[in-house]
């Protein structure tokens, strides 16, 4: 932690004591994606230069302003690397799961009450229709779209085991046809991460915890059981940074309409107002509400228009993830 972001947490921490409200300060669900991506960039030199194309990709996409009005349905494949005892979520969760993708994914609805503050209007107004949908796809090792793998471990590391068959776990499946996601005990609170575009392509794909599927039946499964998770890590996946910068708060997420974070939401501080405090210059109020900060679930309901122009250029057929892109209906987005 530098220097500076250990000034605005501690800045953050007494405010919060003298408010009373300190035990909220925790965060509770954590996502390594950051981690992963600084090590790819060590272990792969290949991968920044990947990166700085991509960037090129999107931006010349976004100067074209040639957002399509179709609906993009892409196929995914779901690895579940089941625990000693075999157990393992089942289909009907998994199905759920993908319910709440589409949903997020489509049509944006904005929430249905007064808005409390300008600033919530705003964000609000920034909120748009991804156009994006899912579905389990199916080839000839993974013919249901879900492939159970029997392990003899309970927990699981980020050491790229987990796409490794050798080493116990499921090798991706045609990943430039298919979002590979990894169902995998994490441990530690670690909610899942998920490769960049341009990531190799023997590791490309998404991971979640069991624990961070959807499970909004389970009370122990709050304040995470609605399904949220793997929409965010969806949206990394399809080229969004999060919010926040864990080595340089109020770094941009070279996103427009979305603004500077100095660190992942939790709770909303001040429910009445929904406000949440943010320390970076010119952002009082954190978009506590999008897709890619870390709020609780109930309260994550929206990827900006900014951000759908990157996931959709991510997907055009110059973009990195353009052959994920073969199954256009003739649908056209509201």
């Amino acid at each position: 932690m530098n220097r500076r972001t250990f000034f605005i947490k501690t800045v953050l921490l007494l405010f919060l004591m003298a408010s009373g409200l300190s035990d909220i300060f925790g965060q509770s669900r954590k996502y390594i994606t950051q981690v992963v991506l600084e090590n790819l960039k060590k272990e792969f030199p290949d991968f920044v230069k990947e990166q700085e194309n991509i960037e090129s990709t999107i931006t010349e996409y976004s100067y074209k302003n040639a957002v399509e009005n179709n609906v993009i349905n892409i196929p995914l494949v779901f690895h579940v690397l089941a625990k000693k005892d075999g157990s393992v979520p089942g289909k009907e969760q998994i199905a759920k799961q993908i319910e709440i993708l589409n949903q997020a994914f489509g049509v944006f609805t904005p929430e249905d009450k007064d808005v409390p503050n300008e600033e919530v209007k705003r964000y609000l107004e920034s909120g748009g229709n991804p156009g994006i949908q899912f579905y389990l796809g199916s080839s000839e090792l993974v013919s249901s779209g879900i492939k159970i793998v029997n392990t003899d471990r309970d927990v699981w590391g980020i050491k790229n085991e987990i796409q490794d068959s050798k080493a116990g776990g499921s090798a991706p499946e045609t990943p430039e046809k298919f979002i590979n996601i990894w169902i995998a005990e994490l441990g530690d609170s670690n909610a899942g991460f998920a490769y960049m575009p341009g990531s190799p392509k023997h590791l490309d794909g998404i991971i979640i915890d069991p624990d961070y599927l959807w499970a909004e039946t389970r009370e122990d499964k709050s304040p995470y059981s609605q399904g949220k998770t793997l929409v965010h890590l969806m949206g990394t996946y399809l080229g969004l940074y999060e919010l926040w910068n864990e080595t340089t708060p109020c770094e941009d997420d070279k996103v427009f309409d979305t603004p500077l974070h100095d660190y992942p939401s939790d709770v909303v501080l001040t429910e009445k107002n929904h406000r949440q405090i943010c320390f970076c210059l010119g952002s009082p109020v954190a978009m506590y509400m999008n897709f890619m900060d870390n709020t609780r679930d109930h309260q994550l309901s929206l990827f900006t228009k900014g951000q759908i122009t990157r996931m959709r250029a991510v997907l055009s057929q110059e973009g990195p993830r353009g052959k994920l892109n073969n199954d256009i209906k003739n649908q056209i987005r509201k």
